[in-house]
């Protein structure tokens, strides 16, 4: 078995240098394909060694595709350019859409597994705080503006803990409708927040999506609440 991790270790390691010495290149879109190449490569190798056919469904490749987007979108995202701000944006796009296919996958040809229920609220959670730090570290979003996006990440925090909580006691916080309607606008505010630089009307639009979001935020997050808390008197 050490045999085996030694030489998967290797392996990484072996392709790791190689990519290294391509990524000396002076030329920044260059390096930014090759970092690419090199987040890509490890992912899979971890991937492959984690991953059974028991786990690998349509539903849960839907769901990790979520995070596997994640670094290249952060890649594309800090490069100052208006190709990449327009290529971060469409894989955010798909990330979002997954977001909702991957349930609904689930639900529709029976491939609800363990693994899924496990990873699919962590994938959520990921995706939604590191695209609101991205915004935050960019100054795409400032001043009061950041108050709604802190909310969200609240409420988020809150209801992942409630339904930690009442796991054990069977107890379920079924999706709402007005939950869906306030995933789907904070979703658009942050796509148009992304570039915002580069489209001033996106700016506008995406914070007052934004702000909808929040409001949405808090009166989900309120219902949640109160919900949990009555099980929890018991």
């Amino acid at each position: 078995m050490f045999c085996v991790i030694r030489k998967k270790r290797k392996t990484r390691q072996t392709h790791n240098s190689r990519l290294k010495k391509d990524f000396k290149s002076p030329h920044i879109k260059m390096r930014a394909f090759f970092m690419i190449k090199l987040v890509a490569l490890n992912l899979y190798l971890y991937s492959r060694d984690i991953m059974t056919k028991q786990t690998m469904t349509l539903a849960n490749i839907l769901t990790l595709a979520r995070l596997v987007l994640l670094p290249f979108i952060i890649i594309l995202f800090f490069i100052p350019a208006k190709w990449a701000a327009i290529s971060c944006l469409m894989l955010y796009a798909i990330g979002a859409i997954t977001d909702f296919l991957d349930g609904w996958v689930a639900r529709k040809f029976n491939q609800i597994t363990e693994f899924g229920t496990f990873i699919d609220p962590i994938a959520d959670k990921v995706f939604v705080v590191v695209i609101t730090l991205m915004l935050i570290a960019a100054d795409h979003v400032s001043g009061i503006w950041i108050l709604p996006l802190l909310i969200i990440l609240i409420r988020e925090f809150l209801v992942s803990g409630m339904r930690e909580f009442l796991g054990p006691k069977n107890v379920k916080l079924p999706v709402t409708q007005l939950a869906k309607w306030k995933t789907t606008s904070q979703m658009i505010a942050l796509g148009l927040l992304i570039i915002a630089p580069y489209y001033p009307s996106a700016n506008i639009a995406g914070l007052i999506m934004l702000v909808i979001a929040a409001v949405l935020t808090v009166k989900t997050g309120w219902i949640y609440l109160t919900t949990g808390f009555k099980h929890m008197d018991n």
